[in-house]
């Protein structure tokens, strides 16, 4: 009887032993020894049997037990073995203490959900430094604050901002200055308009100063001559005189009073230039400082009254208003 009771017991203790051994629990920290509020990382692990549910320990910081602070608290991190009968589950935490000495974190007791004690952590210790100070030597005044040199960053806006005031001074003097003298305050800028004669006659004597037909350039003399006087109508009479053909163009001076006497010869003119581009005629020295004239005198009888009578108050002394040839 004595036997089985014995063998009973032992067997109960080596199943207590084999459920118990296989539960581990450990408290580390790095570094063991550190400087006042500096920090150190704390790791909780426990390795329990697969399917055990735990209630993990709660660590309070600034308490009287542990005395540290805990500045992040990392998750539990789980990690099965290879067999998956085991499993590991680790807590990182970051802490500092503003304790020193030797301060010691007791054991740590790990519970299952039905407050069974699963495992425990043995306590573990470490070491908190102050900075030594010497006192053999005698007291230093707290030195004061150093002055930090200035940065461009830091003096480009007082320069702009100076800039900007000076600026604003001048701009208010002058137009002080300009009220004194009763004029207006801001000059206003007109862009010249370009009247179509003053276009033309300007085109038609550029084009007398290349020299074209003398070097050669007989067709693209005729062809930017009869552009001037294309450009020159339809800015003139507002009609589309470089989409037409050149005897459209006589039709209509033919229709419009203050082109019909020229009619005859402009269509001499954009006859010989029709000839040139597209039959390679090849007028003589004289016909082609003639149509010149006649391009030149087109645009004189045609420029609006008004504007002539201007020109003749304004110079009394011309007697024409042609381009030298």
């Amino acid at each position: 009887m004595k036997k089985q009771l014995i063998i009973i017991l032992i067997f109960c203790i080596s199943a207590l032993w084999n459920q118990t051994m296989g539960q581990q629990a450990t408290t580390t920290i790095v570094p063991k020894s550190f400087l006042i509020g500096d920090q150190a990382l704390l790791t909780l692990q426990v390795k329990t049997k697969k399917g055990q549910a735990i209630n993990w320990p709660m660590l309070m910081d600034s308490t009287a037990t542990y005395k540290i602070d805990i500045i992040v608290k990392g998750v539990v991190d789980t990690l099965k073995s290879d067999t998956s009968k085991w499993i590991t589950y680790t807590q990182k935490l970051k802490i500092t203490s503003f304790d020193t000495g030797s301060i010691v974190i007791p054991a740590i007791e790990y519970y299952g959900s039905d407050s069974t004690l699963i495992a425990v952590a043995d306590s573990m210790s470490f070491h908190v430094t102050t900075i030594p100070v010497d006192t053999s030597k005698a007291f230093m005044d707290i030195k004061g604050t150093f002055d930090e040199q200035l940065r461009f960053s830091e003096i480009i806006p007082w320069v702009l901002l100076v800039v900007g005031i000076l600026i604003v001074i001048i701009i208010g003097i002058i137009l002080f200055i300009r009220h004194k003298k009763k004029k207006p305050l801001f000059a206003l800028m007109k862009a010249k308009t370009v009247l179509p004669h003053e276009y033309a006659l300007a085109a038609l004597k550029s084009l007398q100063e290349k020299r074209l037909w003398q070097d050669g350039h007989v067709k693209r003399y005729y062809s930017e001559l009869t552009e001037i006087l294309r450009i020159y109508i339809t800015n003139r009479y507002a009609i589309d005189a470089l989409e037409m053909l050149s005897s459209e163009i006589i039709n209509w001076m033919a229709t419009n009073p203050e082109t019909y006497n020229e009619r005859s010869k402009m269509n001499d003119l954009f006859s010989t230039s029709d000839l040139v581009k597209f039959a390679k005629s090849m007028p003589l020295p004289n016909e082609n400082d003639l149509y010149m004239n006649y391009a030149i005198d087109f645009v004189n009888v045609t420029t609006p009254v008004v504007i002539a009578e201007a020109k003749k108050e304004k110079n009394p002394d011309s007697t024409s208003n042609n381009i030298e040839i």
